[in-house]
């Protein structure tokens, strides 16, 4: 036979290194699948969760900048001051189309960096847990029990290609299993690519919103009161479309749901 065999001595030493490379192995096994969640770290501080822990750790799913000031009756939005009914891209409005709205967070510190974790972290199922806290606060309105169906703002199939997920549709499932709704995947659609909105004014929104969604099938709104759901209400104009489309299909009511808003 050609090659020296191993000595006695070397095979105690590869076995001692495979039983310790396998012991390390078995220690990781042992604390990912006991200790640590699968979602690894907090999308908010980037702390390393626990199993004690949910999908953001104790200190950034406590200090949240919920939304408990006055809101816009029309959108949720929240409004700077006491004693106004509405903000100030609804209030000048002949038709605010919304019959009413929630938004759960402030768009500022933390609430706007776990949506952009949502969004652009790769983490579709942080969407499903941020759905189930905003049933809290759509709970506390008077028409929650209006509600007949949960509906998502869609995205156009190139920027669902590029992402791989629509967020809005994971807030929209995790909605709709905590307020015990059906929801439709699909109920509205995006008829074009709009350009994104960041940095555009409001007239410059309305006018690349228009005429951007349409309703996949009337019978599934027709006669309905809809809860509609988005990640981010800045101005609203992208509610607002949306819900005419959804009324022009035949909607009795459209309220909606947001992750967060700008004030």
């Amino acid at each position: 036979m050609n090659g020296a065999q191993p000595s006695n001595s070397g095979l105690k030493c590869m076995e001692s290194s495979m039983s310790e490379s396998g012991f390390r192995a078995g220690v990781k096994a042992f604390l990912r699948e006991t200790l640590f969640l699968p979602n690894g770290v907090c999308p908010v501080c980037k702390k390393v969760l626990f199993r004690t822990e949910s999908y953001l750790c104790e200190r950034c799913a406590q200090s949240l900048p919920r939304v408990i000031m006055p809101a816009c009756k029309y959108c949720g939005k929240p409004l700077s001051e006491k004693g106004m009914d509405f903000c100030g891209d609804c209030g000048p409005l002949r038709d605010p189309v919304l019959d009413g709205g929630v938004v759960w967070l402030h768009y500022i510190g933390s609430g706007q960096k776990l949506v952009h974790s949502l969004k652009f972290g790769h983490l579709p199922q942080l969407g499903s847990w941020i759905g189930r806290q905003m049933a809290e606060a759509v709970k506390e309105k008077d028409w929650a029990e209006k509600l007949e169906l949960v509906a998502a703002v869609p995205l156009h199939e190139k920027r669902l290609e590029e992402r791989g997920y629509n967020q809005s549709d994971y807030l929209a499932a995790g909605l709709a299993d905590a307020l015990n709704l059906p929801y439709k995947r699909e109920v509205l659609k995006r008829l074009y690519d709009t350009p994104h909105q960041i940095g555009l004014s409001r007239e410059e929104r309305l006018v690349n919103l228009t005429g951007a969604f349409a309703v996949s099938q009337e019978k599934n709104v027709a006669g309905k009161t809809i809860l509609l759901v988005d990640d981010v209400n800045t101005t609203g104009s992208t509610l607002r479309e949306c819900a005419q489309a959804l009324k022009r299909a035949g909607a009795r009511a459209v309220y909606t749901a947001v992750c967060a808003g700008a004030q």
